[in-house]
């Protein structure tokens, strides 16, 4: 880290790991979930560690990971994190997939998309309180 950047906050830090992790992210607007920035870029890219600085140092942006090569999970029941959970980790053995909570009790989990497998924007998967992203 550069002796001019300062100590990562909460956001910088997530977006840090995250890209680290091979994830694109965007910054979000502060009690928002819409990106602060043009982000279609960003579903081919991801950014260097100087544009996640330019970001997220010094702002109260958010985080929000962008899909395409990950699928957000959105578990409404918590009674459904294990069932879902079991899934995720099935399809993402590298790493643990991140996990973050919503405001209304519920989650969000990412985990990469299988190779050769085309998913859709789909509600109440399997008649579960489960969507996909």
């Amino acid at each position: 880290m550069s002796p001019n950047r300062p100590e990562p906050g909460y956001a910088l830090s997530s977006a840090l790991q995250y890209v680290e992790l091979g994830y694109s992210v965007v910054p979000i607007k502060e009690g928002e979930k819409y990106p602060a920035i043009k982000w279609k870029r960003w579903q081919a890219e991801i950014p260097d560690e100087e544009q996640i600085y330019q970001w997220f140092a010094r702002t109260r942006y958010g985080v929000a990971l962008v899909c395409g090569k990950i699928i957000m999970v959105d578990v409404d029941a918590p009674e459904e994190i294990d069932f879902v959970l079991d899934r995720c980790l099935q399809a993402n053995s590298v790493h643990p997939p991140p996990i973050c909570t919503t405001p209304r009790g519920g989650y969000h989990i990412h985990t990469r998309a299988r190779e050769g497998i085309a998913l859709q924007n789909s509600v109440n998967v399997k008649g579960r309180k489960v969507d996909l992203r």
